[in-house]
Protein backbone atom coordinates (compact mmCIF):
# COMPACT_ATOMS: atom_id res chain seq x y z
CA UNK A 1 0.00 0.00 0.00
CA UNK A 2 1.91 3.54 -0.71
CA UNK A 3 2.31 5.92 1.80
CA UNK A 4 -0.44 8.56 0.43
CA UNK A 5 -3.61 5.64 0.37
CA UNK A 6 -2.01 4.70 4.25
CA UNK A 7 -2.68 8.33 4.79
CA UNK A 8 -5.97 8.85 2.87
CA UNK A 9 -7.25 6.02 5.11
CA UNK A 10 -5.73 7.02 8.62
CA UNK A 11 -7.56 10.15 8.28
CA UNK A 12 -10.91 8.95 6.82
CA UNK A 13 -10.85 6.67 10.11
CA UNK A 14 -10.14 9.33 12.44
CA UNK A 15 -13.10 11.41 11.00
CA UNK A 16 -15.19 8.45 11.57
CA UNK A 17 -14.29 7.94 15.01
CA UNK A 18 -14.87 12.15 15.59
CA UNK A 19 -18.00 12.15 14.12
CA UNK A 20 -19.18 9.08 16.32
CA UNK A 21 -18.07 10.72 19.34
CA UNK A 22 -19.47 13.95 18.27
CA UNK A 23 -22.62 12.55 17.59
CA UNK A 24 -22.92 10.50 21.34
CA UNK A 25 -21.61 13.58 23.54
CA UNK A 26 -23.26 16.62 24.73
CA UNK A 27 -22.40 19.96 24.47
CA UNK A 28 -19.39 22.06 26.14
CA UNK A 29 -20.22 25.01 27.82
CA UNK A 30 -18.12 26.73 25.43
CA UNK A 31 -19.86 25.45 22.47
CA UNK A 32 -23.17 26.12 23.93
CA UNK A 33 -21.92 29.85 24.20
CA UNK A 34 -20.75 29.97 20.70
CA UNK A 35 -24.32 28.39 19.68
CA UNK A 36 -26.05 31.07 21.29
CA UNK A 37 -23.52 33.75 19.80
CA UNK A 38 -24.51 32.56 16.16
CA UNK A 39 -27.79 33.12 17.26
CA UNK A 40 -27.45 36.71 18.26
CA UNK A 41 -25.05 38.18 15.94
CA UNK A 42 -22.47 40.64 16.64
CA UNK A 43 -19.51 42.15 14.78
CA UNK A 44 -17.66 40.77 17.27
CA UNK A 45 -17.06 39.75 21.04
CA UNK A 46 -15.05 40.85 24.01
CA UNK A 47 -12.65 37.73 23.98
CA UNK A 48 -13.27 36.49 20.42
CA UNK A 49 -13.21 38.02 16.51
CA UNK A 50 -15.39 37.50 13.99
CA UNK A 51 -14.73 34.34 12.78
CA UNK A 52 -16.55 32.23 15.74
CA UNK A 53 -20.00 34.02 14.50
CA UNK A 54 -19.31 33.81 10.73
CA UNK A 55 -18.11 29.78 11.58
CA UNK A 56 -21.27 29.30 13.51
CA UNK A 57 -23.57 30.91 11.45
CA UNK A 58 -22.25 29.38 8.59
CA UNK A 59 -22.99 25.70 10.20
CA UNK A 60 -26.46 27.30 10.96
CA UNK A 61 -27.69 27.95 7.88
CA UNK A 62 -26.13 24.95 6.14
CA UNK A 63 -28.79 22.64 7.88
CA UNK A 64 -32.30 22.49 9.11
CA UNK A 65 -32.05 20.76 12.46
CA UNK A 66 -29.92 22.08 15.66
CA UNK A 67 -28.26 19.68 17.02
CA UNK A 68 -25.22 19.23 18.61
CA UNK A 69 -23.70 17.58 16.23
CA UNK A 70 -24.29 19.91 13.97
CA UNK A 71 -22.63 22.72 16.02
CA UNK A 72 -19.55 20.35 15.55
CA UNK A 73 -19.91 19.50 12.41
CA UNK A 74 -17.27 21.42 10.36
CA UNK A 75 -14.80 20.86 13.15
CA UNK A 76 -13.85 17.10 12.04
CA UNK A 77 -13.63 18.21 8.69
CA UNK A 78 -11.34 20.93 9.07
CA UNK A 79 -9.23 18.43 10.99
CA UNK A 80 -9.61 16.44 8.42
CA UNK A 81 -8.67 19.04 5.55
CA UNK A 82 -5.44 20.35 8.14
CA UNK A 83 -4.43 17.16 7.95
CA UNK A 84 -4.13 16.43 4.40
CA UNK A 85 -2.66 19.66 3.74
CA UNK A 86 -0.03 19.03 6.03
CA UNK A 87 0.76 15.74 5.06
CA UNK A 88 0.99 17.00 1.44
CA UNK A 89 3.43 19.91 2.17
CA UNK A 90 5.79 17.45 4.53
CA UNK A 91 5.54 15.27 1.31
CA UNK A 92 6.37 18.08 -1.24
CA UNK A 93 9.52 19.25 1.13
CA UNK A 94 11.00 16.25 3.09
CA UNK A 95 9.35 12.99 1.32
CA UNK A 96 6.20 10.90 1.52
CA UNK A 97 7.52 8.82 4.89
CA UNK A 98 7.65 12.50 6.60
CA UNK A 99 4.19 13.23 5.58
CA UNK A 100 2.92 10.28 7.48
CA UNK A 101 4.48 10.90 10.51
CA UNK A 102 3.93 14.51 10.39
CA UNK A 103 0.04 13.37 10.32
CA UNK A 104 0.01 10.91 13.05
CA UNK A 105 1.91 13.51 15.62
CA UNK A 106 -0.27 15.84 14.55
CA UNK A 107 -3.49 13.88 15.47
CA UNK A 108 -1.74 11.95 18.58
CA UNK A 109 -1.37 15.20 20.05
CA UNK A 110 -5.14 15.80 19.61
CA UNK A 111 -6.26 12.69 21.04
CA UNK A 112 -3.61 13.51 23.66
CA UNK A 113 -5.63 16.21 24.77
CA UNK A 114 -8.95 14.37 24.50
CA UNK A 115 -7.78 11.96 27.26
CA UNK A 116 -6.66 14.11 29.22
CA UNK A 117 -10.46 14.54 30.01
Amino acid sequence: MSTTRAVWLFIAALTAIRFSLLATTDLSFDEAHYWMWSEQLAPAYFSKGPWYRFRHTREHCCFWVRTSLVVRFFSPVLAAATSLLLFYFARRLFGATAGLWAVIALNARRFSTLARL
